[in-house]
């Protein structure tokens, strides 16, 4: 965003983010406007806190203070984690499940209560050369 620009309602937009783990302090008073559309990148040194600001954007942590606004209403990823997505450089995968089933952690279940792989889901798969592994469990 320009200058010129100014500010938007539209997207995240964190202020004054804090978390401590006990004595140790994460983040202190963090901010930083997500805007829809934009790819970003997070870097820092071990312990800058990049990977407990994705935990709290995420909803896998809460903020000790600060708030968090989507579309210029407040935000409360844990509860309402279905509106943002984070891609974690280490995602975390699960060896006692199937390729296809890691591939569906966090997605919503059908009747059955299992989801199924999409058509999409299907060709990358393909694309990526692991088709044939679906349903294999990642520990094989």
């Amino acid at each position: 965003m320009s200058a010129a620009e100014g500010p938007t309602d539209k997207g995240v937009r964190i202020r004054g983010v804090a978390k401590r783990y006990g004595s140790t302090v994460a983040l202190d008073g963090i901010d930083l406007d997500l805007v829809p559309g934009e790819v970003l990148g997070i870097a820092g040194p071990n312990g800058a806190g990049k990977s407990t600001l994705m935990r709290i954007i995420a909803g896998e942590e809460k903020p000790d203070s600060g708030t968090l606004t989507l579309d210029g209403v407040p935000w409360f990823p844990s509860v309402n984690w279905h509106n943002v997505a984070v891609v974690h450089q280490e995602p975390q995968l699960f060896p006692n499940l199937t390729v296809a089933d890691n591939v569906m952690v966090g997605r919503g279940g059908t009747r059955s209560g299992k989801p199924r792989l999409s058509a999409a889901d299907g060709e990358v798969m393909k694309a990526l050369g692991i088709a044939r592994y679906a349903g294999v469990l990642l520990e094989d």
